[in-house]
């Protein structure tokens, strides 16, 4: 799967005016959703910041398959006003709630964090609206594989739908994520 920059845009005055299919990635500031999109295109493309909290609008990425990949600020705003707090909140409310070419949901969550009410906000607001949900566990490197097996197949049982295990770094699991995205975005309505 090839992926190309599109545009960043706060409202739906700038998102795509287009058919195309999107898949949502959300997830915690700081949880990897960029660098695990690098992973998915195989060069760096989204901006990775050390400092949580830099991705301020909803970024497009066309794929060669016809759908597109968007990436979101995280939630869980790092040194953050609550006037850019609301906007963002307004915002992400806007697009998921009204936008039709929305099919799924990517919720990228650091392995080491506990799930919590805002990944069930998540996947509740998913399922609700009839979208695919996949949780993908990154910095996998960070603790044992047997502590995050467990994580992944605890995680799985509660909420029956796919999570992955990856490590942007060495590749583990992006590969079958890359699978699955494309075939959840090109199949599911």
């Amino acid at each position: 799967m090839k992926l190309e920059f599109l545009k960043s845009a706060a409202s739906s005055e700038g998102w795509p005016q287009d058919s195309w299919d999107e898949v949502l990635f959300v997830g915690r500031s700081n949880a990897g959703k960029s660098s695990l999109i690098n992973a998915l295109a195989q060069r760096k493309l989204a901006k990775v910041s050390r400092v949580p909290g830099k991705t301020t609008l909803l970024n497009f990425f066309n794929t060669d398959k016809r759908f597109r990949i968007v990436d979101s600020p995280g939630y869980g705003f790092a040194k953050r006003s609550g006037k850019e707090v609301l906007r963002w909140r307004a915002m992400m409310e806007s697009y998921v709630n009204n936008r039709q070419n929305l099919k799924g949901f990517v919720l990228v969550m650091d392995v080491r964090r506990e799930w919590s009410e805002d990944e069930q906000s998540l996947f509740d607001l998913s399922k609700n609206g009839g979208h695919f949900f996949h949780v993908v566990l990154t910095k996998c490197d960070k603790i044992s594989k047997n502590k995050y097996l467990n994580i992944s197949r605890k995680l799985q049982k509660q909420l029956d739908t796919e999570v992955y295990i990856t490590d942007s770094r060495t590749g583990l699991g992006v590969s079958a994520l890359r699978g699955s995205v494309v075939s959840y975005a090109l199949t599911k309505s």
